[in-house]
């Protein structure tokens, strides 16, 4: 059996989210799948792969990297093109975006669908292309996995799919925060903290978050790392509260 993942994703020089979903995913499946005489995965790249994806490389992997000139559509276009001429019998896309012309048994992750609920946030152009691939996972592909139940039932009402096609597999946690390691138990000063890590933005609720840890009136720090997106809302909310201003880093 030949199982394709689309790896773009986990291919991006810079990651946030979705990038090291896919990242840590591929990393699972040389795990499990090693060895594995009857089962060869078949990764596509957009470009040569990056040096992180190729460690520890076992032999029943194939690499085929598929040029694209365009920013957008590689999924839908380039990929449909080797889905025409070459389809596995199994294909994995990890960020919702999925072939045109796939195999029937297509697999894909939708995170979410913020898209929907906050356009705003969207370029045009960005937010035709999510509602599209969205659209067309959820119509097309044999089985959808997500990250949450909020996620399923919001996905389930908003494209009158049946829930049982969307099944909800939580994110895990990388061995490398694990509570046993001391140095993760606190700050160097020895001061207690709680770590958002994500893109600051208002889809993620941050400003909510602010808010509700000055309720819980806690005695810690809340330290937020990731990239700022649109953060007026939470800048000017700190700013009218000196006191939780130096609590929040």
């Amino acid at each position: 059996m030949v199982l394709g993942i689309d790896a773009s994703q986990a291919n991006r020089e810079e990651r946030s989210g979705t990038e090291w979903y896919a990242f840590y995913l591929i990393q699972e499946f040389k795990k499990l799948l090693r060895d594995r005489e009857d089962i060869k995965l078949r990764l596509y790249f957009r470009d040569a792969p990056r040096k992180d994806l190729l460690n520890d490389w076992p032999t029943n992997f194939e690499v085929r990297i598929l040029k694209w000139p365009l920013r957008y559509f590689w999924g839908q276009v380039r990929l449909s093109w080797e889905m025409l001429w070459h389809p596995p019998d199994v294909l994995f896309c990890p960020a919702h975006t999925i072939p045109i012309i796939h195999p029937s048994r297509t697999f894909t992750t939708l995170h979410d669908i913020g898209f929907v609920d906050n356009p705003e946030l969207y370029d045009k152009l960005s937010l035709l292309y999510h509602r599209f691939s969205a659209w067309l996972a959820v119509r097309s592909a044999h089985h959808i996995f997500t990250i949450s139940e909020f996620s399923r039932k919001r996905m389930a009402d908003y494209y009158k799919c049946p829930e049982n096609k969307i099944t909800v597999t939580h994110l895990g946690v990388s061995p490398d925060f694990s509570t046993e390691k001391s140095e993760n138990r606190g700050r160097n000063d020895g001061g207690k903290f709680i770590l958002f890590i994500g893109r600051l933005e208002p889809k993620k609720n941050v400003l909510g978050m602010v808010k509700a840890f000055e309720m819980a009136g806690v005695n810690c720090d809340l330290i937020f790392a990731g990239r700022r997106v649109r953060t007026k809302d939470l800048d000017d909310y700190l700013a009218s509260r000196q006191a939780m201003r130096d609590r929040v880093k």
